[in-house]
Order: structure tokens, then sequence, then C-alpha cells
């Protein structure tokens, strides 16, 4: 049984490069408070989908402190979408947001390590097997 050689590389910033990674979504991140409601925030992600919406909302939820979050793609055919955050009084939105991308970064680091380990041990399994 021969192991095929296509190795998936996922790429995972670490913590010292989360500054970059804010600096680069600065240019892509319009920031405005709501006018409606106390301590939230208005923030249009430009060119993002669901994939990154989604995936911060299901975070920021996980926030005791977030009190609201939401987002909506105004237009299917256009890489955007608004993401509201309304949180409680003394935490601020944009921190929040930090913290989930954080604890994003957090859980992607821990599954790019499980995954190659498994991919290790599977590669291993198979030239064992091969060599009896």
């Amino acid at each position: 049984m021969a192991l095929r050689q296509n190795i998936i590389v996922i790429q995972v910033p670490n913590k010292f490069t989360l500054n970059k990674i804010l600096t680069y979504l600065h240019f892509r991140l319009q920031i405005e408070p709501d006018r409606k409601a106390r301590n939230a925030a208005i923030i249009e992600f430009e060119r993002e989908d669901h994939t990154l919406g989604n995936l911060l909302r299901a975070q920021l939820m996980e926030d005791k402190r977030v009190i609201f979050v939401g987002y909506k793609i105004e237009h299917p055919l256009f890489p955007k979408f608004k993401m509201r955050i309304q949180t409680e009084e003394g935490y601020k939105p944009t921190e929040a947001l930090k913290n989930a991308c954080n604890a994003v970064i957090n859980q992607l680091t821990i599954l790019s390590e499980r995954f190659a380990t498994e991919y290790d041990t599977k590669l291993y399994a198979h030239e064992f097997i091969d060599e009896n």
C-alpha cells in the first residue's frame, strides 16, 4: 500500500505575528461606533465572507462580556460583511474582537499541531508496514 506524498501545509500565525495580522486587517476594517446602542460598534470587513464572519461570530459568542454579536453580508457578489458587536460597560467591542482573534489563532495552532502529529504517526505506521 503506497502512501501518497501530498502534504497539506497549514500556516497558522503565532502570537508574535498577531500585531502584523491586526495591522494588515486594519486596512481592511472600518470601525465606527453604533449610534443606536451603548458600548457597541459596527465593523466592516473588506474582502472577507462567511468563513471569517461565522468564525468570529461564534468565538465572540463564547465571551461572557459580549451582549450581542451578529454579521450580515449585504450582497453575495461582494466579498465584505458588517459585524455588530455590543459589550458590557467597561469592555470595548474592539477589545472583544482582539480577544476573539487571539482565541481563534490559539485554536488553529492546536489544530495544526494535532494534524501534524497525526500525519506523522500515519506516515511512520505506513513506513513500518512497508518495511515488513
